[in-house]
């Protein structure tokens, strides 16, 4: 079965599914201000941020899946940034988006069950190898 739909993630994900012939928000094989402008947004899916904002910032874009690297959401290593944290310290030296935060990221709040985006596929296998991959929601009231 094909999944039709635009595809939200960080750039290895996102290469695969591209060659694919899927949609993406952000193409990973080119370079633009724009392109880095719309990938920091993506990145506020691994940041501690309220799931509502963040389904609010992804639907802006048209996504309707998203494509979670899980080593990007939770990191390897205690010295190791994930995509959360850059969204947390800023961008080139600018504060971070006037958001309010929640208790953890909202990659894993997502793997719970909430009216924003359900699991539609997830491997298994080593961690390096591991993805989910989240339909994305009307939310909440909306059909």
């Amino acid at each position: 079965r094909r999944v039709h739909g635009v595809f939200a993630g960080g750039f290895a994900p996102l290469s695969s599914v591209a060659l694919r012939g899927r949609r993406t928000v952000v193409h990973p094989h080119y370079e633009s201000a724009a392109a880095r402008a719309r990938l920091y947004q993506v990145y506020h899916w691994s940041a501690r941020r309220r799931l509502s904002d963040v389904h609010r910032i992804l639907t802006g874009f048209g996504v309707t899946h998203v494509v979670d690297d899980l080593l990007l959401c939770v990191g390897t290593y205690q010295s190791q940034l994930t995509h959360g944290d850059i969204i947390e310290l800023g961008e080139y030296g600018d504060p971070p988006p006037p958001m309010e935060k929640a208790d953890k990221p909202a990659c894993e709040q997502a793997q719970e069950p909430n009216p924003y985006f359900r699991v539609a596929l997830r491997t298994s296998g080593p961690m390096r190898n591991r993805f989910i991959i989240y339909e994305v929601l009307p939310g909440p009231g909306r059909a």
